[in-house]
């Protein structure tokens, strides 16, 4: 599956269809409803192209330029046949990434056809010559991940002769532990964190909103030394990405840009932000001055090639 992230259009070409991605968000989890904040309120939206077989490709991540390409020219169509107000063009994609995902095999002539439904194979102890059975895990993904745990445990429970004594369908967990949507209770949230560690309400504001229930520990982390933006992007600062190079097992810059942070995906990198990131995060993790050059060199590459982005 491969994704672009482009411009929305405006508020009144689309209110029936925000009315329903309204009632969607409410139904997510906290930290789902994080990431998309983060996607909407930068004024983009996501664009799903259709599924392809990446098993013949040498590199899956990297999306076949042609069959991308066409792709793309037929989802813009859709587009414009569905909504002719919208106007929407290649030119305004700012990031484009594949997402591999294992699929059960099927006798289906076209991947389309293909179940996304999860799936437990079970191997009995007669065919293993165990004294257990062997359960393989087949499907699944980011927003079923918990529902496929608790099956799967349920399944290893029965056959232990044992009762579930708690499950984790409602437990929130990491930035989402605490975290709320009622701007009022955000406020209230911000307002302690401003007068427990004397940090900009601003800043705390702008961490609340990138890390929910978390920005107390990074707020915490911040105050502890001096600190000041960054030049080239000032809602972030020196203190901020240290404490993700030293928290977050960051190895390489692009792991700051495409996975600790949604600034790739949200079209906000320019070389000279690419460049002071990789000073600022070489600094926490002892890079040298070649080192850090390599690791700009090698992200641009992957930018390039694997998202669409030429800075």
């Amino acid at each position: 599956m491969t994704s672009e992230t482009v411009p929305t259009p405006s508020e009144s070409d689309v209110s029936a269809v925000e009315q329903r991605l309204a009632a969607l968000y409410d139904e997510l989890p906290a930290s789902q409803q994080l990431v998309l904040d983060a996607i909407l309120g930068a004024g983009l939206a996501v664009l799903s192209t259709a599924s392809d077989d990446t098993s013949g490709y040498i590199d899956p991540a990297l999306t076949n330029p042609a069959m991308l390409e066409a792709e793309l020219r037929y989802r813009i169509g859709e587009i414009q046949k569905a909504a002719r107000d919208i106007k929407v063009n290649r030119e305004q994609i700012v990031f484009r990434f594949a997402g591999v995902r294992p699929l059960g095999s099927s006798p289906a002539k076209n991947t389309g056809q293909y179940s996304r439904d999860h799936s437990i194979e079970v191997l009995s102890g007669d065919w293993t010559h165990l004294g257990f059975p062997v359960y393989s895990l087949v499907g699944g993904k980011w927003t079923s991940f918990r529902a496929f745990a608790e099956e799967v445990t349920d399944k290893s429970l029965e056959f232990l002769g044992k009762k579930r004594q708690k499950h984790t369908r409602d437990l929130p967990i990491g930035g989402g532990r605490g975290y709320s949507s009622d701007p009022d209770e955000q406020k209230r949230q911000v307002d302690g964190l401003a007068a427990w560690t004397g940090l900009d309400r601003d800043q705390l504001g702008v961490l609340y909103k990138r890390y929910g229930s978390r920005a107390e520990t990074i707020a915490s982390f911040i105050k502890r030394a001096e600190d000041e933006p960054l030049k080239s992007i000032d809602e972030f600062t020196h203190r901020e990405i240290a404490f993700l190079a030293l928290h977050e097992k960051i190895q390489h810059l692009d792991d700051l840009l495409l996975r600790r942070t949604m600034l790739a995906m949200l079209g906000r990198l320019t070389r000279e932000r690419v460049e002071e990131l990789a000073h600022v995060l070489g600094e926490s993790l002892g890079w040298s001055d070649t080192e850090k050059t390599a690791e700009v060199t090698r992200t641009f590459r992957l930018l390039e090639d694997r998202h669409g982005v030429r800075l």
